[in-house]
């Protein structure tokens, strides 16, 4: 057919005609899901025996902060021992000694800055320090056994075994639910859940008569509030503000009680016994002096006396550097002379 013949014009208008007046699909605007990514966990502090088993693995392993953690792993402190969490929307959650939690989800949504944590305690006792979140949507759920305590922003602290689930509201509400019974708990009350009978138990708690547990973790909020808008960087980069943290958190220590292991505490030796036990540093300067060498107090007799090797009593020449410094101090030793 040519170019320029009648035929060759109605065939092309033909198929302009079909392109143009065959009904189309309506074109309707696709929605695309805002991305949910998976958190991170950073354990910034610890004392004592830490365990980690990885999402999938059937092993423990001993770590060391700073430790970056997922979803499905758990954490564990052995006895005398503790472990500090810091969540990606800055909240934390310290670990009492004997305690176990599992990380069992950590989302993120990067469009609406939505994010939802949920941690299952299965053992022991831990505190929570939760901030307040930008939208109504993100949550923070702690789980023990068939309890759960949901928060928005508030600091608590809960006790779980197989016979009851306990909780202490610091600040804030919390939203505590078993089965199909919810009830809030406001700051100052405490709640109580006995699993077997399934029935609850509400009232106040002295906020005045603060255990040493308490007492360490007001002091360390206290410490992590400084370094929490600078925390992310420090995690990443391992800075040395985030050391300087862990030493401040290090210096409590959870043995039953807490013991300050500062420059103002010393050990000492009990003659006989050989115990060690601490002293402060302004009653050991305040203590009487003997003149007396190998008597075992602090600050009298031989420095092997410390040891156990208790030396004999022996006769001093009296000079003017022993009155200014009496014996088994240090300071005489270089003049010390038999007679």
């Amino acid at each position: 057919m040519k170019r320029g013949s009648w035929g060759y014009l109605i065939l092309r208008l033909g198929l302009c005609a079909f392109f143009v007046f065959v009904p189309r699909g309506e074109v309707k605007p696709q929605t695309v899901p805002l991305p949910v990514e998976s958190g991170e966990v950073t354990l910034i502090s610890a004392s004592g025996k830490v365990r980690v088993q990885a999402s999938g693995s059937a092993g423990w392993k001993e770590v060391k902060p700073p430790a970056v953690l997922r979803v499905g792993d758990k954490v564990e402190t052995g006895q005398d021992s503790y472990a500090v969490l810091f969540f990606n929307d800055k909240s934390t959650m310290k670990l009492a000694e004997s305690s176990r939690v599992a990380l069992t989800r950590l989302d993120m949504s990067q469009g609406d800055k939505t994010i939802f944590s949920r941690v299952q305690l299965e053992l022991g006792k831990i505190w929570v320090n939760v901030q307040k979140f930008l939208n109504k949507e993100s949550s923070f759920e702690v789980e023990s056994g068939n309890a759960l305590a949901a928060v928005h922003g508030t600091v608590f602290e809960m006790d779980g075994s197989d016979e009851e689930a306990s909780m202490n509201v610091w600040e804030g509400m919390v939203d505590f639910q078993s089965g199909a019974e919810k009830v809030s708990v406001g700051q100052g009350n405490r709640i109580r859940l006995f699993r077997k009978q399934g029935r609850f138990e509400k009232g106040l708690f002295d906020r005045n008569r603060m255990s040493e547990w308490q007492k360490w973790n007001s002091q360390a909020d206290q410490r992590i509030r400084e370094f929490r808008n600078k925390m992310p960087a420090l995690v990443r980069g391992n800075h040395k503000e985030l050391q300087s943290l862990h030493k401040q958190l290090h210096r409590f220590q959870f043995k039953g009680r807490f013991q300050n292991f500062r420059q103002d505490h010393h050990r000492q030796l009990v003659p006989g016994n050989q115990k060690p036990s601490i002293k402060p540093r302004q009653k050991r300067l305040n203590a009487p002096r003997s003149k007396k060498l190998g008597s075992g107090v602090w600050g009298q007799g031989s420095g092997d006396a410390r040891h156990g090797q208790l030396h004999k009593p022996e006769r001093i020449r009296t000079t003017k550097q022993n009155r200014l410094h009496p014996p088994g101090t240090g300071w005489s030793n270089h003049v010390r002379r038999k007679r």
